[in-house]
């Protein structure tokens, strides 16, 4: 009997943990398979996938006002939150870049506000941008989010934020996708042509990997052993 108790306290310990890591942010990863699943402000399509048919958002942009930008950015509960205690280290995703004009800068910025078009809050960019050529193939790319792989912007009003790293990291309320030849802000670039994106994933530090990893597998056995337990009792 205490055997069982100590493994439930064990269980119980460890899912917390592990329901921790997950919930803020989840660690989800949009497939799009869904729709955009909150991924702002364009469709998916299933042409010109990674196969035939596989869905991907689709950022047709036209170089013009609202559409004209090469970006996509997310609010939702499974994308923002505390990414400092995560341990989140960056942002990984599939990539095409269909436009026969424009190169795609790739970077990845992040705020404690819900859109850089407010006053207030402190915005962080990719210091150092991914090169994805015109008319170019899929490709699989990582975005850093480490500290020194970033740099503060200004929001649209011109601001310049002085949260620290630690402090916006706990509280991140939009993250963005978006080409920019410079880091000058959370905007990015006009931009013409189509880009696909998919597979979208933030990625955690490898000792957050490995007690996600702990807690599944103390879970599966926890239920192995609970179901031999009944097995038996239902037999006895």
């Amino acid at each position: 009997m205490k055997n069982k108790i100590k493994c439930s306290v064990w269980v119980v310990a460890v899912f917390s943990l592990q329901m921790g890591l997950w919930a803020d942010p989840s660690f989800v990863t949009s497939t799009f398979d869904a729709g955009s699943e909150g991924w702002q402000p364009w469709a998916t399509s299933g042409v010109n996938g990674l196969s035939p048919g596989d869905p991907h958002l689709n950022i047709a942009a036209d170089g013009v006002g609202v559409f004209g930008k090469m970006i996509t950015f997310n609010k939702t509960p499974e994308w923002t939150g505390d990414y400092y205690s995560a341990g989140v280290t960056g942002i990984q995703l599939d990539i095409s870049n269909t436009s026969s004009s424009d190169t795609v800068f790739l970077r990845v910025a992040v705020g404690n506000r819900a859109s850089p078009q407010q006053s207030g809050g402190t915005w962080f960019i990719s210091q150092s941008a991914v090169v994805v050529p015109t008319l170019s193939g899929w490709t699989n790319v990582f975005l850093p989010l480490t500290e020194s792989d970033l740099t503060i912007v200004g929001n649209l009003p011109g601001e310049i934020g002085t949260d620290s790293y630690e402090t916006t990291f706990g509280n991140i309320l939009n993250i963005r996708i978006l080409s920019a030849a410079i880091p000058l802000g959370a905007i990015g670039d006009e931009f013409v042509g189509d880009v696909g994106i998919d597979n979208v994933a933030l990625i955690p530090e490898p000792a957050a990997l490995s007690m996600i990893g702990l807690g599944a597998a103390v879970l599966a056995l926890h239920r192995k052993r609970s179901g031999k337990l009944w097995h038996l009792q239902r037999h006895n």
